[in-house]
């Protein structure tokens, strides 16, 4: 992951040496884009902040429990 550029203000720390844990830090203008993106990682991915976001993607997994059923 920290060989690819996902947006411009980035910042890749690798929290496992072997980079299977990583933090990523961007300044965005919205939350919409990086919710897509942190689903798109599924059980892969863990939010750590901001709280609206933690929130929105929490709100979007409880729709796609719903859909599923």
């Amino acid at each position: 992951m920290g060989e690819r550029l996902w947006h411009s203000t980035q910042a890749i720390r690798k929290l496992k040496n072997d980079g299977s844990v990583i933090e990523f830090q961007a300044h965005l203008s919205g939350l919409e884009e990086i919710t897509r993106w942190v689903l798109s990682w599924g059980s892969k991915a863990k939010v750590l902040g901001p709280p609206e976001l933690k929130q929105r993607v929490r709100e979007e997994l409880g729709k796609m429990v719903q859909a599923s059923e």
